[in-house]
């Protein structure tokens, strides 16, 4: 009776050890709570024409929540909020900076970024997630398009539906999705043992690219995991690539990514991440007549993400 009674309670620590495992590598999210994320994200954009070389610097800076509503499923509904937002852009003529915190009422294109950004910060949308990170459904973008646009004033209309075509463009449910899933779809879609890798494939619609990472957990603790990725960035055919908001101009680009992941062990939020991305290829401009061909801008690209929970 005793040998059965140890082997009870070894099965049963072994499942126990199991399901742990299993769960660990996911999102566990409780409904009612808020989760936070700080993003700086840092591109530096290399670019060359007819012989002129041409650099310019971008710099994101976000503070957003994400507040979830609903768990049903395993699928996290996020209430997202900006909390803050700044922009920064270093072309070879000048450096331009706007917040939505600071409006320089002396200068109009500050004070218009401004508005915008201040109205972003203001309204949410739903945001849809699986488990695993992957991003299931997002809703309330075009409203908030159309607040944004409103802060324009005596803008003409037919102006401000242009615009507003072109933050969709560039901006839609489809490129907002890649986005999200270049930093939050990092987890197994089924049980992993130690040592073992996993692959994950993401659509990045705004640069007409797919994305094939693999993953593997590098280091755990009582408290967190640490996973580390690679990953390799392939255009696709250029009849699909998506015009850059809305004009003749699109973009192929190759390139990695590699990550490193610090991931909370109760929540699987992420506490802390590095990813650096390096992409190369050509900016395609209006057919030159004289060839019948597209006109080319060869384009380096370097992007590096740090991501904080600043658990409010």
């Amino acid at each position: 009776m005793k040998n059965v009674f140890l082997a009870v309670v070894a099965m049963a620590l072994l499942l126990t050890s199991c399901e742990s495992d299993k769960e660990g590598l996911s999102l566990r999210l409780k409904k009612g709570e808020t989760y936070w994320q700080y993003m700086t994200s840092a591109v530096t954009m290399k670019q060359e024409f007819m012989g002129q070389k041409m650099n310019i610097t971008m710099k994101v800076i976000s503070d957003v929540s994400y507040k979830v509503t609903d768990l049903t499923n395993d699928v996290f509904t996020f209430e997202v909020t900006y909390d803050k937002i700044a922009v920064e852009t270093s072309l070879p003529q000048a450096t331009m900076k706007f917040t939505s915190e600071e409006n320089d009422s002396s200068n109009p294109m500050s004070e218009l970024m401004y508005n915008m950004l201040h109205t972003l910060t203001k309204e949410s949308f739903i945001l849809k997630m699986d488990k695993t990170g992957k991003v299931k459904d997002i809703n309330g973008l075009d409203e908030l398009f159309d607040k944004m646009i409103a802060t324009l004033g005596d803008l003409p209309s037919a102006e401000k539906e242009q615009i507003k075509k072109e933050m969709a463009s560039s901006f839609g449910e489809d490129q907002f999705k890649g986005n999200i899933e270049l930093v939050s779809a990092i987890f197994p879609d089924k049980e992993v043992g130690e040592n073992q890798f996993w692959n994950v494939e993401i659509d990045l619609p705004s640069l007409n690219s797919s994305v094939g990472a693999k993953y593997h957990v590098t280091e755990e603790t009582s408290d967190y995991y640490i996973i580390e990725g690679n990953a390799e960035i392939s255009k696709k055919d250029i009849e699909n690539a998506p015009k850059l908001m809305n004009t003749n101009v699109s973009l192929l680009v190759d390139g990695t990514l590699t990550s490193r992941i610090k991931i909370d062990k109760k929540t699987g939020w992420t506490k802390e991440a590095k990813m650096i991305e390096h992409l190369e290829g050509d900016v395609l401009m209006s057919v030159d007549p004289s060839t019948g061909e597209a006109m080319k801008m060869p384009i380096v690209l370097n992007q590096e993400i740090d991501v904080k929970d600043t658990n409010k």
